[in-house]
């Protein structure tokens, strides 16, 4: 549903901001849609698909932003480790989640298990760039299914029924889970 939400968005209100940045900076609607399809493109040529667990060890702003959309797009489960947390704690986070891909910046990194499946993005105070190195154009990639819904680890709010994604309805191959 979100990335049907964020595609209405971007064709509504394309060029009005989605996003600033401290730096004042700003990223559009069809900006925003654009870099998240990308790095949907990206984590999916690293192997991420529906059902499986994205980690974001990222902290607040727009990198985490467009990674959880992009997660959305492949119908990804994500998982969130507060970038407060100590590296101990991260890994406990690893360990409880099991990560198909953990998405970390290099401090946040520290602590990961060896073994776990990270991979170390930069931040970026020019939003145009965000998340670089994981975008990819997809080129022999379908175009994303704005039908598909991922699900959040970290919060789940039930869906009224008669809502697409609420008690009943079937969106892709996820059937919504209200518990």
């Amino acid at each position: 549903m979100l990335p049907r939400i964020l595609a209405e968005a971007a064709r509504r209100h394309g060029d009005r901001t989605a996003f600033q940045v401290p730096s004042g900076a700003v990223l559009s609607y069809r900006e925003l849609d654009r870099a998240s399809d990308e790095v949907a493109a990206g984590v999916a040529a690293r192997g991420l698909s529906a059902g499986e667990v994205l980690l974001l060890s990222l902290p607040s702003g727009l990198e985490y932003v467009v990674s959880y959309l992009a997660a959305t797009k492949v119908g990804a489960v994500t998982a969130g480790a507060n970038p407060r947390l100590r590296a101990r704690e991260r890994r406990l986070v690893v360990d409880a989640v099991g990560p198909h891909l953990v998405l970390a910046t290099d401090e946040l990194a520290d602590g990961l298990p060896d073994d776990a499946p990270v991979e170390v993005v930069a931040t970026s105070g020019v939003p145009g760039r965000v998340l670089t190195s994981l975008r990819s154009t997809g080129e022999g990639v379908p175009p994303w299914s704005r039908t598909r819904t991922g699900r959040c680890a970290s919060a789940s709010l039930p869906v009224p029924p008669g809502i697409p994604g609420g008690p009943g309805s079937q969106i892709g191959n996820w059937r919504p889970s209200l518990t």
